[in-house]
């Protein structure tokens, strides 16, 4: 899976949230993808989503909004980083605690846990 060859960092290794099933006992997930790399349709959003997405997110992606006391808009990890290359790059970054895209991504991923913490009072 790549974005869009039209983005400004066009062609960089991403993942598709369409047709993500999750689970838990104390989260739950909606995940939509409003269009395909092609910019072509590919899930229609609720009303009430599509209306925060526009307000918060200004219809930027990604949008995370959590739980009504969070949200973020846009990538934290800089997309210059792995443009043009193929998943096995972008893996191996991730492997590489010192990378810079390992750095953000891993930033992200303690932020958006920290949110879910205190979202679920846990």
């Amino acid at each position: 899976m790549l974005s869009s060859s039209t983005d400004i960092y066009p062609d960089t290794p991403t993942f598709t949230l369409a047709n993500l099933t999750y689970e838990s006992k104390h989260l739950s997930l909606l995940a939509y993808e409003y269009q395909n790399r092609n910019h072509q349709p590919l899930q229609a959003l609720p009303q009430n989503v599509y209306q925060l997405w526009q307000e918060y997110g200004h219809g930027s992606i990604p949008f995370i909004y959590v739980a009504g006391l969070f949200y973020q808009v846009g990538s934290t990890a800089s997309a210059s980083i792995i443009s043009g290359k193929n998943w096995t790059y972008a893996f191996s970054q991730l492997n590489n605690l010192s990378s810079p895209f390992a750095q953000q991504v891993y930033s992200t991923a303690n932020i958006l846990t920290a949110e879910f913490c205190i979202a679920t009072n846990n």
